[in-house]
């Protein structure tokens, strides 16, 4: 074990002296013969009469779990586990194929950086191979890793309603889930934090999850933030509005869920993500509010699904939800549901200087679906300068995730239910190269400098380009230089501030 400097602290003493800050390294196997002998270690060493910082630093190798993480536990020292050569060549795997790889109760100040999890469950029906589970804990980072598991990469578990958990996920390649899922046996989540809050009380902490410039693969929702509040007999009643999602800059992929799933919560952020390729873009139908905007939802079963949950209480506050500057493209269902229950609730989601083109089964649809009724219904979304072009009617299938075959009413190509009201475009959008899937703007395309500037708009589109004077529309605005959209795991690492 060593200790080295870490960061001078200008602290005087009685003659002007200076302390320095230490942090421990422990290295696997050098200083401990296995990881579990360095987790203890260094819980001795945070924990101990000259607590510090620890580094466990591991040589490259295949390294046999479970790996119990609940000594890290010092709410004022971390504790960070790190491949020394990444995770090509640092394996952290279960080989009873079972259970998770990492687990932990209470954790605090924790960081894993540069392996690879593997997990793979043998049994078609009993798929209980996850990564990491971590229940009541706070200040995790999981970075620069990848994970390959069948039931579930990350789970961050929160019980306690005081709790205000920290949770970062940046730059790391997820696969969970096979090819045995199917929408009716869903497994294969990607990155979720779960809120269970019992007796009608919701969660009165701050709890944050921050995924950002992730690769995600998965069978069921590729990011899951769920607040959900149980009666005195454990039955669900409803969601919460403790709590937000911060998802930037992802490359996505659900085969049969959703690039994310939201129940409850506040200011969520949703930006610059591509969701491509697999069921749904968002589904966002219990959500509390925020801004989703600069994304690319194409290529999908369904673009979005906004809306408030049939049966359950949400707690409301009288924040908006905001879908702007995005673009949902080519997706074989709908562009953007909403579905209102009747209920009260927060406020109407606001749907402006959006791309919503070539959808197979109508551009908007807004719903009434409650327990007696599912028709189109008239709400009021606040449409302005979006350009809804090109959708049809021609989808042989609406949805998996959202069946409207049998809904009340006549749908439409571009609107169904909602009626326009005339501050919308819909024109040809001009892209660059759909057929290669660029779908930035042509110099000449009518959105160009066209978007709406009464309300906010994002500082920056979905490659970081900077937003002028005058907005386009959609989640790119136009560069001399053409921008491919497709992007696999960005090489950026760390949090990244909110884009504006």
């Amino acid at each position: 074990m060593r200790f080295s400097k870490w960061i001078l602290v200008l602290t005087m003493l009685g003659l002007g002296s200076v302390l320095w800050a230490q942090t421990a390294t422990i290295r696997v196997p050098g200083d401990a013969p296995t990881i579990p002998d360095a987790i203890s270690q260094a819980s001795s060493i945070i924990n101990g009469s000259a607590p510090s910082d620890v580094v466990i630093k591991v040589d490259p190798g295949t390294y046999e779990g479970p790996f119990n993480l609940s000594q890290i536990n010092n709410p004022n020292y971390s504790v960070s586990l790190i491949a020394s050569s990444g995770p090509t060549v640092t394996l952290l795997e279960r080989p009873v194929h079972s259970g998770n790889v990492l687990g932990g109760y209470g954790v605090r100040n924790f960081t894993l950086d540069g392996f690879s999890v593997r997990n793979r469950s043998t049994d078609p029906v009993n798929v209980g191979a996850s990564g990491m589970s971590l229940t009541d804990s706070t200040n995790i980072t999981v970075q620069n890793c990848s994970f390959d598991v069948t039931r579930q990469a990350m789970l961050f578990y929160v019980t306690d309603p005081a709790l205000s958990s920290r949770v970062q996920v940046v730059n790391n390649l997820v696969i969970a889930g096979d090819t045995n899922e199917s929408p009716a046996f869903l497994y294969g989540n990607g990155v979720t934090l779960q809120m269970d809050m019992y007796n009608f009380a919701p969660s009165i902490g701050d709890n944050r999850l921050v995924v950002t410039d992730n690769t995600l693969r998965t069978g069921a929702s590729a990011v899951r933030f769920l607040h959900i509040v149980y009666d005195e007999f454990d039955n669900q009643i409803g969601t919460g509005a403790g709590g937000s999602l911060e998802m930037v800059r992802n490359d996505v992929i659900s085969w049969f869920a959703a690039g994310h799933n939201v129940f409850g919560g506040h200011n969520h952020y949703v930006a610059a993500n591509h969701i491509h390729d697999g069921q749904t873009g968002f589904s966002s139908g219990c959500a509390g509010p925020g801004v989703w905007e600069n994304n690319l939802i194409d290529n999908n079963i369904q673009g979005a699904i906004f809306g408030f949950c049939l049966g359950f209480q949400s707690q409301m506050t009288g924040e908006a939800r905001i879908f702007r500057n995005n673009t949902v493209v080519n997706n074989k269902g709908t562009g953007f549901i909403y579905a209102d229950t009747g209920a009260p609730h927060d406020p109407f989601p606001q749907v402006y200087n959006n791309v919503i083109a070539f959808n197979d089964y109508s551009g908007i649809i807004t719903l009434l679906s409650d327990f007696n009724t599912r028709a189109y219904a008239p709400y009021d979304l606040g449409l302005n300068r979006n350009d809804v072009y090109g959708n049809t009617l021609r989808g042989v299938l609406d949805s998996n995730m959202y069946i409207l075959t049998g809904t009340t009413g006549t749908p439409g190509a571009n609107y169904s239910g909602i009626v326009p009201n005339g501050k919308d475009l819909s024109v040809e959008p001009g892209f660059y190269d759909s057929v290669r899937r660029d779908f930035s703007l042509k110099k000449n395309s009518k959105l160009v400098d066209t978007g709406l500037v009464t309300l906010p708009v994002p500082l920056r589109d979905f490659v970081l380009s900077k937003r002028d004077s005058k907005p386009d529309i959609g989640a790119y605005e136009y560069v001399e230089a053409p921008n491919l959209n497709v992007r696999a795991n960005p090489t950026k690492k760390g949090n990244s501030p909110k884009m504006d």
